[in-house]
């Protein structure tokens, strides 16, 4: 957090919530772009109640003296994996890397990546996170476990959107070969193989009866990817159900395809070109570009010329998107566990790239806020400041207006009128 904590995410998942007035002393409002001083917030229970620069508060309310920083939204990262976690690995062959995935995946149990998930379920609420959107990778729905932990107050973490075990065609993301077509079963471990319109379907039906929100598709990571019909008829019927359809994409062909198959969202979208990017926009389709920074790929374990030549590949596709106006939200996707540094941390490293590309401040408070909570369907109860709105909140000590990585110097952390973290006023 940056200062001497008064209190830490210990601090009462199972804790009622009371009322709350807090003192700003700037309030950013994401859907406007407003900046409003000297303002308070009244909260009740888990909403807010009223905002304001005259209220006031019954006697028992605790009062909160923010008066010098600035308060926001809390954030939500669109595109985590919060049970999985490799070593770093110094390699830049695709069979080695693939290699390591294997022997995570092969050698924990479901058990195991929950509690690794709780882990770092409490690091991104820490760093500010009070939802995330979990994109699989997670064993036997180790994600849809922690969900309902989370949910129910047993752990501390953001609230999750779980997507369950990505469909994928056979093999998986194991492009390079590496595991025989006669052992699916190593692939099934964190993905479904479903190659038949049949098989589709019922890989929908099991993840959600495993607790699902949302249905997430391997587009392209095999030469022989899914066609632009079947990702069209995971798309129907995954609507059917109520479900959006996240799409991984790294061609830009497969990009091409997902976004003509009217996908919600397309994750990474490496090699997409500006065409295709328009394709993406016109289509309304909401990037989440996980724009990894050099130095988090360097410290997973990549050369750093490969490092370099990689991130130079998003970097260039991410102004592209804000050239031609993709509608995008933020995604991290974190899969490396670095000594000395948590989830939450790293989450935070993709804002290396914001800088370094100048993406407007307030572009990126939006895709962490109120952009991805429209990406979620959760735009009417949270990712904006405003009356009846959950009461999910940070503050930081710097104005992020200034300078987007002041997200890393957090005041407060306040999930559902919930105080989970509140450092004093600097001396």
């Amino acid at each position: 957090m940056g200062h001497h904590l008064d209190r830490g995410l210990d601090a009462g998942p199972n804790e009622a919530a009371t009322t709350v007035l807090i003192d700003a002393g700037h309030l950013v409002v994401p859907s406007s772009g407003a900046v409003l001083a000297d303002q308070r917030v009244l909260i009740e229970g888990q909403r807010i109640l009223a905002i304001g620069p005259d209220l006031d508060a019954p006697p028992e309310a605790e009062r909160i003296d923010l008066s010098d920083a600035w308060l926001l939204p809390g954030l939500i990262d669109c595109h985590t994996h919060l049970c999985f976690g490799v070593r770093p690995i110094r390699s830049d062959r695709q069979r080695e890397l693939e290699a390591s995935v294997l022997t995570y995946t092969a050698s924990n149990s479901t058990a195991w990546r929950a509690l690794q998930g709780a882990h770092n379920a409490r690091a991104m609420l820490r760093a500010g996170f009070t939802t995330v959107r979990d994109l699989g990778n997670a064993g036997a729905w180790a994600d849809s476990a922690l969900a309902r932990a989370i949910e129910e107050g047993l752990v501390p973490g953001p609230t999750m959107i779980c997507s369950g075990k990505a469909l994928t065609p056979s093999g998986g993301q194991y492009a390079s070969g590496i595991v025989p077509p006669e052992r699916p079963g190593l692939v099934g471990i964190d993905w479904t193989v479903a190659d038949t319109r049949e098989r589709m379907l019922a890989a929908m039906r099991e993840n959600v009866a495993h607790g699902a929100k949302l249905i997430k598709v391997i587009v392209d990571d095999q030469r022989c990817g899914y066609t632009r019909d079947e990702l069209a008829f995971v798309v129907e019927h995954a609507r059917d159900a109520g479900l959006a359809v996240a799409a991984h994409c790294v061609t830009d062909a497969g990009t091409r395809r997902a976004a003509l198959a009217g996908v919600s969202s397309i994750e990474h979208a490496v090699e997409a070109s500006r065409e295709t990017l328009e394709l993406v926009r016109d289509h309304g389709v909401v990037l989440v570009g996980t724009e990894l920074s050099q130095g988090y790929l360097e410290a997973a374990g990549a050369p750093p010329d490969h490092a370099r030549e990689l991130h130079e590949q998003v970097i260039t596709r991410l102004r592209h998107a804000i050239e031609l106006g993709v509608e995008m939200a933020f995604g991290s996707d974190i899969m490396s566990d670095i000594p000395g540094r948590d989830r939450g941390q790293l989450a935070l490293t993709i804002l290396d790239s914001y800088v370094e590309v100048g993406l407007a401040p307030l572009r990126a408070i939006s895709m962490l806020t109120r952009d991805a909570a429209k990406l979620l369907g959760l735009d009417d109860d949270r990712g904006d400041l405003r009356v009846g709105l959950r009461a999910d909140l940070v503050a930081t000590s710097r104005d992020p207006l200034q300078d987007i990585r002041a997200l890393r110097e957090l005041r407060l952390v306040m999930q559902g009128g919930r105080v989970l973290a509140l450092a004093r006023r600097p001396p």
